[in-house]
């Protein structure tokens, strides 16, 4: 993972954006993909690959709103930021994969002679690291993806027969090592429930898959849908704790108002809101940091971003 320094990303791009003319919605997008990536970072260590990003993830860091219009300028947008090399791009399969996105830095720290120049001349390095690094790194993820055991990988997007799934219900009773954990969570019926998974699900896409997967595995109701495990993974990182799809799944026969139900509690009981808090205290931590403990530096990268925002 390259060490990116965020306030000299952040001028780095500025400079790149007033020199190249970049329209609003270009520099909207390319900061919201850069706090998506950001999110992912760990400390001063940025994500080097591809990252899978659904368009709703990322619309939802812009002012577009959602629907067909903002889709197309998502579109639309993108593929501007692709041809002046910012970013790289995968596309997603419908309800099985989601698009990949990988951010061209300005000034990692492994220079590899990449430069702001050569990302709008160099057309032919745009491609080549497209085709070489880029393909490799999600040749790369795919491979550690995979288990040797399919039914126990974490990260597959297939589906396991219904069957499958009942049988091991038979076997083991819904709530197996599921023992009461410190901390609590806010139940269907609005009291306050006690913990029953570790908390690495809130950081981990690892943890998430294993959850899931878990969850899945005791879950006795008809799948009626496409990549159930991968919903149920969007959920968690949203913010949706684990414990409530457990105590609402053996209720619910069908994966469609499985789902239906899930969400309704997730905008019910303010998980969204506990998201958006948690996203702003960890950009607020990120700002902090890339300004080394300048209150007054940080706050101004958050009304750069505002700014950014509002006259998108």
């Amino acid at each position: 993972m390259p060490i990116i320094s965020y306030i000299n990303e952040c001028k780095a791009f500025c400079d790149f954006a007033g020199e190249e003319r970049l329209s609003d919605s270009e520099v909207v997008l390319w900061h919201a993909l850069f706090n998506l990536f950001n999110l992912r970072a760990a400390s001063n260590n940025w994500p080097e690959g591809f990252l899978p990003l659904t368009n709703a993830k990322v619309l939802s860091m812009t002012p577009w709103g959602s629907g067909n219009p903002a889709v197309e300028k998502l579109r639309r947008t993108r593929d501007r930021l692709i041809q002046r090399g910012l970013i790289n791009y995968e596309a997603g399969e419908r309800r099985k994969r989601a698009p990949m996105y990988q951010l061209r830095y300005f000034h990692p720290v492994a220079d590899d002679g990449f430069t702001p120049k050569n990302m709008v001349n160099g057309v032919g390095n745009v491609q080549d690291n497209h085709e070489g690094n880029g393909q490799g790194n999600v040749q790369d993820i795919k491979e550690k993806d995979r288990d040797s055991d399919p039914d126990r990988n974490p990260c597959t997007h297939s589906e396991k027969p219904v069957a499958v799934s009942r049988a091991r219900e038979g076997a083991a009773s819904w709530r197996e090592n599921t023992a009461a954990r410190p901390g609590g969570y806010k139940r269907a019926d609005g009291n306050v429930g006690m913990c029953r998974f570790d908390q690495g699900w809130q950081t981990s896409d690892k943890a998430r898959g294993a959850i899931a997967q878990r969850l899945l595995d005791g879950w006795a109701g008809e799948n009626d849908q496409d990549n159930l495990h991968g919903r149920l993974c969007e959920l968690l990182e949203d913010g949706l704790p684990p414990e409530v799809i457990e105590d609402t799944m053996p209720g619910m026969h069908r994966a469609s108002l499985l789902l239906a139900r899930l969400n309704s509690l997730y905008m019910v009981l303010g998980y969204e809101k506990q998201r958006d808090q948690r996203d702003q205290d960890r950009q607020w931590a990120a700002d902090l940091h890339a300004s080394r403990g300048d209150v007054a530096m940080a706050q101004r990268f958050q009304r750069m971003r505002q700014n950014a925002v509002l006259e998108g």
